[in-house]
C-alpha cells in the first residue's frame, strides 16, 4: 500500500480544523449551560413569586377576617360541597387528557390514555409556573417524544386542542351571556372594558392559530418583519434573533407541519366534534368550582349558571395576565367580580379557589413528574 506523506501545511491545517471544532463544541456547551442556568434561575424566581403571592394571600385573609372568624367559617362550612369541588377538578383533568388523547390515538394506535393523563398533569404544572402559561405545551411535546411520538405531531395536536379550547370558551361565553344578560350587566357593568379586552386577546390568539392552519404564507408575511427587527436588536452582546434565515426556516417548517396536520384534522369531523363535546364538559367542570365553594360557605340567592358565567368571563380576563398562574390578577379578579355574589366567606373563597385551580395542580404535577422521572431513567435525557 502507498501512503502519502503529510506536509507540514496539511498537518497544521488539520490541527486548526480540530481546534475550530473544539472551540465550536466548547461554545455550544457554554451556550447550553447558560440556557440551563437561565431556565433554572427563571423557575426559581417564578416559584418565589408564587410562594410570595400565597403567603401574601394568607396574611391578607387573616388581617381582613381575623382568626376567630376564619375558624368559625371553616367550622360551619359544608364539606360535602368541598368534595364536590374536588370532583369537578377531577372531571376537568380527565376530560382535558381525553381531548388530547383522541387525536393522538388515531395517529398512534398503541398510545395509552394513562400517558396522556400524566403528561397533561405535568403540562399543567409547567403552565402554572410560567408566564402566559407558556411552559406546558413544549414540555408535553418533550415527554411524548421520549415515548416515541414525533414532536411535530404532538405540537400539531396541542395546537388543535388549543383551537377547540378557544372555540369552547367562546361558545360558553356567548351561551351564558345571552341567557343571563341582565345579571351580566349588573355584575360587569363597571368593568366591561376588562371583559372586552380579555375577549379580544383570546380572539386574536384563535384567529392566529386558525390562519396558520389555513394559509401559512400569511403568518410568515406577518412574522418576517418582526423577526427581521429582532435580528437587528441587541440585548447586551447578543441579538434578539441570532440568525434571521435559520429562524425563518425553522418557523416555516413548524407552520408547514401544523398546516398539514390541520388540513388532515379538518377531514376528521367526528374527531373534532368529540373533542369539542368533551371540551364543553371540561370547561363546565372548571366553571362549576366557584359554585361549589359558594355553596360550601352557606351562600344562597344566586343561581348556578350565574355563578358559572362569572367564572367564564374571569377566565377570559385571566388569559392575558403575564404573571405565573395569572398570580395577583386572578385573586384580584375573583374578588372584584364575585364581591356582590358572596355574602359570606369571599376571602376564604379566593383561597379555596386558588387551591383547587392553581396550588393543588402544582403539588400533584410535581408528584407525577417525580414518579415518572424515577420510573424512567432516561426521562430527562439521563442514561
Amino acid at each position: 500500500m502507498h501512503f502519502t506523506k503529510k506536509t507540514p501545511e496539511v498537518i497544521a491545517r488539520g490541527k486548526r480544523i480540530r481546534q475550530i471544532r473544539k472551540e465550536r463544541l466548547r461554545q455550544e456547551l457554554k451556550e447550553l449551560n447558560q440556557v440551563k442556568q437561565k431556565s433554572k434561575k427563571s423557575k426559581i424566581i417564578n416559584f418565589l413569586f408564587i410562594f410570595a403571592v400565597f403567603v401574601g394571600l394568607i396574611i391578607y385573609i387573616i388581617n381582613e377576617e381575623g382568626i376567630e372568624n376564619i375558624v368559625d367559617v371553616l367550622k360551619n362550612a359544608n364539606y360535602g360541597w368541598i368534595v364536590a369541588g374536588l370532583a369537578c377538578l377531577a372531571v376537568e383533568w380527565f376530560s382535558e387528557a381525553l381531548i388530547m388523547h383522541i387525536p393522538l390515538k388515531k395517529m398512534y394506535p398503541k398510545h395509552k390514555y394513562k400517558l396522556s393523563l400524566q403528561t397533561n398533569i405535568i403540562g399543567r404544572l409547567f403552565n402554572n409556573i410560567t408566564p402566559f402559561s407558556s411552559g406546558g405545551q413544549p414540555f408535553i411535546a418533550y415527554i411524548l417524544k421520549k415515548h416515541g411520538l414525533r414532536a411535530s405531531d404532538t405540537l400539531s395536536v396541542l395546537m388543535m386542542k388549543f383551537v377547540v379550547y378557544q372555540i369552547g370558551l367562546f361558545a360558553w361565553a356567548f351561551i351564558l351571556l345571552f341567557t343571563n344578560l341582565e345579571f351580566f350587566n349588573y355584575t360587569f357593568g363597571n368593568y366591561i372594558w376588562l371583559v372586552v379586552l380579555g375577549f379580544i386577546m383570546n380572539l386574536i390568539a384563535t384567529v392566529f392559530i386558525l390562519t396558520a392552519g389555513i394559509n401559512k404564507n400569511i403568518i410568515l408575511k406577518i412574522a418576517k418583519p418582526f423577526i427581521k427587527l429582532g435580528s437587528k436588536i441587541k440585548l447586551g452582546k447578543r441579538r434578539l434573533v441570532k440568525d434571521y434565515e435559520a429562524t425563518i426556516t425553522k418557523i416555516d417548517g413548524s407552520i408547514s407541519n401544523y398546516s398539514e396536520q390541520f388540513n388532515k384534522m379538518k377531514g376528521q369531523k367526528k374527531t373534532l366534534l368529540k373533542m369539542f363535546a368533551i371540551q364543553m364538559v371540561q370547561l363546565l367542570a372548571y366553571f362549576s368550582i366557584p359554585f361549589m365553594i359558594y355553596q360550601a360557605f352557606g351562600n344562597t340567592g344566586t343561581a348556578y349558571f350565574e355563578v358559572v358565567m362569572v367564572q367564564a368571563f374571569l377566565l377570559l380576563v385571566m388569559s392575558f395576565i403575564p404573571t405565573p398562574g395569572s398570580g395577583l390578577g386572578a385573586e384580584g379578579g375573583f374578588a372584584l367580580f364575585y364581591r356582590t355574589i358572596f355574602a359570606t366567606g369571599l376571602n376564604l373563597a379566593i383561597l379555596f379557589w386558588r387551591i383547587y385551580t392553581f396550588y393543588l395542580p402544582i403539588i400533584i404535577g410535581v408528584i407525577v413528574f417525580i414518579a415518572m422521572n424515577r420510573k424512567e431513567t432516561d426521562f430527562l435525557g439521563h442514561s
